[in-house]
């Protein structure tokens, strides 16, 4: 674990809410390799830094252990079905029930499984084109700081990135857009930043174990970098009846 400190917001303080941001198959080996470094490119901040093992190498399961606290095993949810029929209180809803705001942003058949408890969610279209994709998660979060107190979100690029066979250089560009995205977006709202992976890298990627970082990061500070321009999309929110 390392511990990094800095001046930032509050005084320290944790903020006005907090942003869970899962990146698809940020594992330990791909966060020292790139995100370490692009994240210090943009960051000025406190940040505590942990080797986390994650227990599955496919996305369903995964993000239910971190939103469950739960091993596979024991939360049994390995599809969007399983999420769907599942009685297992996860983070979000916990927060909700617990007089927390609490929303998701993510991929659309995923994000309507959390209108069990949660009041509105920001279902986006999967779609061929996964840097759009990303784009429209990180549009649904920022029109989620001024609402909520909690946000979890799901990006993608990375992953389908690795799948593709992209570059290298593809590949750290696309992740650099997507860190120093949130980050920004984070420092906007004075939200306490959480960066996690869900699995293991698969595709071209070198394997990393089957350990992911779990970065918190607090005080940010003003950005070294602004967050990239975009056009900007309509992302519809969908509320629970």
């Amino acid at each position: 674990m390392t511990h990094y400190h800095g001046g930032g917001w509050s005084d320290g303080k944790i903020g006005k809410g907090v942003i869970l941001a899962i990146i698809d198959s940020l594992d330990w080996f791909l966060y020292e390799k790139f995100g370490r470094s692009i994240i210090e490119d943009v960051f000025s901040g406190s940040v505590e830094e942990f080797k986390v093992f994650s227990s599955a190498d496919k996305t369903s399961p995964s993000i239910a252990t971190i939103l469950t606290g739960l091993d596979p095993e024991e939360h049994h949810v390995f599809s969007t079905q399983n999420a769907k029929e599942s009685g297992i209180i996860n983070l979000p809803e916990f927060a909700e029930k617990n007089g927390v705001k609490s929303t998701v942003v993510m991929e659309r058949a995923g994000a309507l499984t959390f209108l069990k408890i949660l009041e509105m969610v920001t279902p986006v279209e999967d779609r061929e084109n996964i840097v759009e994709f990303d784009e429209d998660i990180l549009s649904g979060v920022e029109e989620s700081v001024e609402g909520f107190k909690f946000i979890v979100c799901h990006l993608r690029t990375l992953d389908e990135q690795l799948h593709r066979g992209e570059s290298v250089e593809k590949i750290e560009e696309g992740l650099e857009r997507i860190i120093h995205s949130i980050i920004n977006i984070a420092r906007e709202g004075e939200f306490l930043l959480i960066i996690t992976g869900d699995h293991k890298c698969h595709g071209n990627g070198k394997p990393g174990g089957d350990d992911v970082p779990g970065t918190w990061y607090g005080g940010l500070g003003s950005s070294r970098r602004n967050r990239p321009e975009k056009s900007r999309k309509e992302v519809r929110n969908w509320k629970s009846k």
